[in-house]
């Protein structure tokens, strides 16, 4: 049934190939991005490339199997109703004001210096999904660390993502330096981490003997001004402070997440050194039973299989739904939005869970139709039986997207 659902996404969008190298319809991103409109497609093949500006909602990838292109930043995407980008290298990316869902799946966000030290900032926008990625603060050659993903006001999900805060620099005469943090939600943020490690910056300084002296190490998260920051996963996802500095002249160490001016922090599964509570009316909800979690395997691309795998207290039964139309909706009796709408579901079936350390699986095919590269569908679980820690209704997984690739 997803097989066909799938086959039945072909696009009427352009597709637009991009290669510096050439031939190609463009020889930069930013060019192409300027010829196309809303619902097309950017290929973009391997090799270096300028900077963008992305105002419309098109879907930019990278071939699966093949090096990721490699974007310079800093890079700004301001499309209103959306955007889906795959498969790409980009220096630091801010995402502003994007209402409609935005999509990062299988990225690399290296910071690149400068004015923009962080590797991935989300502001005022509404839902947007990082997955299967890495996020990175900048680790200067001089002073503090970098933040590595900053979130203001908007709603975030990362999805098998890894975090980590830029290290503080280490040389003679540099005096204490402080490692970035992985995460800071600011005003209002509602950040859900799953299954992925969130670290904060070593901290750095100068290490000669007789002026030994370190600074302090980045924390995991940080969650201010009624933020919420979920974190969900197993004991092998670890949320942690960065390391202090060698022994004898160690800095001060960092938390695993802070919650300050009244925001939660709810915690389920992943390892970690602990979290701690600042200044105002903050909440550390360790969630029991653990939250359930869902993640998705495979390229993705034409003629490929991928899995859909499900993680939770054992023996519960789940809700596996797919739809196209990924608007939150809120409906009664769960906890909470869902980031799809039910009532236009393509695919629905039941998937009981196997445990936090056993998937339970839900195989699909992706068709052998190229036209269907670019299109995309959203997944997500409800377990009517299992309570959610944070509020009166059924739990819910996380979503996560199937981006079809080239």
């Amino acid at each position: 049934m997803i097989s066909l659902t799938l086959l039945a996404l072909s696009l009427n969008a352009a597709t637009w190939t991009v290669d510096d190298d050439g031939p190609a319809d463009f020889r930069e991103i930013s060019q192409a991005i300027a010829s196309a409109v809303d619902g097309d497609v950017l290929l973009v093949e391997p090799g270096q490339y300028g900077s963008f500006f992305l105002d419309k909602d098109l879907a930019i990838v990278g071939r699966v199997g093949a090096p990721r292109p490699e974007v310079a930043g800093p890079n700004l995407i301001a499309s209103p109703t959306g955007f889906t980008i795959s498969r790409l290298r980009m220096g630091s990316v801010r995402v502003n004001s994007v209402l409609g869902p935005g999509r990062f799946d299988d990225c690399r966000f290296p910071a690149v210096g400068g004015p923009a030290d962080y590797g991935l900032q989300v502001t005022g926008s509404n839902q947007v999904l990082v997955s299967r990625s890495v996020v990175q603060g900048e680790s200067p050659a001089s002073g503090d660390g970098g933040l590595a993903l900053w979130v203001v006001a908007s709603t975030l999900t990362l999805v098998d993502t890894n975090v980590r805060g830029g290290d503080g620099a280490v040389a003679a005469g540099s005096g204490p330096t402080d490692g970035g943090d992985a995460l800071l939600a600011l005003f209002g943020a509602h950040v859900v981490a799953v299954s992925g490690d969130l670290r904060g910056g070593d901290a750095g300084g100068d290490p000669t003997p007789g002026a030994c002296s370190f600074g302090v190490a980045g924390d995991g998260v940080r969650a201010l001004g009624n933020s919420t920051v979920g974190l969900r996963g197993s004991s092998v996802d670890q949320v942690l402070p960065g390391e202090v500095g060698p022994f004898l002249c160690g800095g001060v160490p960092g938390v695993s997440g802070i919650a300050e001016g009244g925001s939660t922090i709810v915690f389920s599964g992943v390892t970690h050194r602990g979290f701690t509570t600042g200044a105002g009316e903050n909440s550390l909800v360790p969630a029991e039973p653990a939250e359930p979690f869902l993640l998705v395997t495979g390229p993705n691309a034409p003629g490929t299989n991928g899995v859909l795998r499900l993680f939770g207290p054992s023996g519960q039964p789940a809700l596996l739904i797919g739809a196209l139309d990924t608007s939150f909706t809120e409906v009664p009796g769960v906890a909470g939005p869902l980031w799809l709408d039910p009532a236009l579901a393509f695919f629905v079936g039941v998937l009981p869970t196997a445990g936090l350390d056993t998937p339970a699986n839900c195989p699909y095919p992706v068709p052998n139709d190229a036209a269907l590269s670019g299109a995309s569908a959203r997944f997500q679980c409800v377990l009517p039986q299992q309570g959610d820690p944070t509020g009166p209704g059924a739990a819910s997984t996380n979503a996560v997207d199937v981006i079809v690739r080239f």
